[in-house]
């Protein structure tokens, strides 16, 4: 029997999928930090999927300019946390290639980075 949660969960997966911006599939070994991102839309790279026994975490996309989350089965904060780093970066990486931009790389980046860390980070 399928869990309320479950099924409240596919739904919003399905609209996700539907109506989202960037829509993707995220499979993942969480305690090894294996992860993989698949466009929605896109053929399933079922080979690699099963090869390296990746379940599915989650799917995840903007939807009337909001990001909304439809998780497989209920995850830690830090999961959590790690699904929408990786999203957030795939959607940098789209936005960037369409408008034929490049991510910034080398002293630049680290200059940058020390200029914007707060007072007593490490």
């Amino acid at each position: 029997m399928t869990s309320d949660f479950a099924t409240r969960q596919r739904g919003k997966a399905e609209h996700i999928a539907v109506h989202g911006v960037f829509p993707v599939s995220i499979w993942g070994r969480p305690e090894t930090s294996d992860f993989l991102i698949h466009e929605i839309g896109e053929p399933v790279p079922g080979g690699e999927i099963r090869g390296r026994c990746l379940p599915l975490l989650a799917v995840v996309g903007i939807v009337d300019g909001r990001p909304q989350t439809a998780l497989e089965t209920e995850l830690p904060g830090a999961t959590i946390q790690t699904l929408a780093d990786l999203y957030v970066r795939h959607v940098v990486t789209k936005i960037e290639a369409s408008f034929g931009l490049k991510t910034p790389s080398g002293d630049a980046v680290e200059w940058l980075k020390r200029l914007y860390q707060m007072p007593g980070e490490a």
